[in-house]
């Protein structure tokens, strides 16, 4: 392809795509490549085109969030059997809460 050419290409290309984002801010390259390999009105481009040319047009990204994960807990220490769990009658079972007690040096005493 001759520069010209390219350089053509790679204009109305940029305008599509562009044109693509202003309408769904949420596409990323993949998005955008996947809308316009579906969409007959717009040329076909690879990811990788897609992705130089959002960069080219000052780094336009998508908007999207990243997915809450729940961070998973790790007990390194053995846990103490609840004694209550067998129980059929707890009305001679004393219980606390324990939210206000005191630390030793951020451990806990035992």
């Amino acid at each position: 392809m001759a520069p010209i050419k390219y350089s053509l290409r790679r204009d109305t290309l940029k305008s599509y795509v562009l044109n693509i984002w202003q309408t769904f801010k949420l596409y990323g390259y993949r998005r955008i490549v996947a809308y316009s390999q579906l969409n007959n009105d717009f040329p076909k481009i690879t990811e990788y085109m897609a992705l130089k040319l959002l960069r080219e047009l000052g780094r336009i990204r998508s908007c999207m969030q990243k997915r809450y994960r729940k961070t998973k807990t790790v007990v390194t220490v053995n846990q103490k059997p609840n004694l209550t769990r067998h129980l059929y009658d707890l009305s001679s079972v004393w219980q606390t809460d324990i939210t206000y007690m005191q630390l030793n040096n951020h451990r806990w005493s035992i």
